[in-house]
């Protein structure tokens, strides 16, 4: 199997201490200004990475809690819809039944009325 060298990851460097973290740090004989220096900058570095981490947590929880109340948005409109929906189907249901309704009657009175005319026809005689 092929070797594996650990890696330490920057979320794992952000959990320490910003005193921790100057410590790691090897002195430089002579330079003790830059090394100073160094290790402000490197406190500073985690103390900003930190901030964005806590940044992007809150983010992302806000973001759950917009998805979540979309989602249930969605799944009342759904259910709106589909019961609108049921509304329509059955209203169109009652009026094509009173339609057919109306033209059955429609077609009896229809042939009542050539029968008038026949009648008539007899009286005159």
């Amino acid at each position: 199997m092929a070797d594996v060298e650990l890696v330490h990851s920057p979320a794992a460097t952000t959990s320490n201490s910003a005193e921790e973290g100057t410590q790691n740090l090897p002195s430089i004989a002579g330079e003790p200004e830059i090394a100073k220096d160094l290790n402000d900058s490197r406190v500073d570095l985690l103390d900003r990475i930190r901030s964005l981490k806590k940044d992007l947590q809150d983010w992302r929880g806000k973001l759950d809690t917009q998805v979540k109340t979309y989602r249930q948005e969605l799944g009342d409109l759904k259910n709106t819809l589909n019961h609108e929906v049921e509304q329509l189907r059955s209203g169109f249901q009652e009026l094509r039944s009173s339609l057919l309704k109306q033209i059955d009657e429609a077609s009896n009175n229809t042939s009542l009325i050539p029968d008038i005319p026949k009648k008539a026809e007899g009286l005159d005689s």
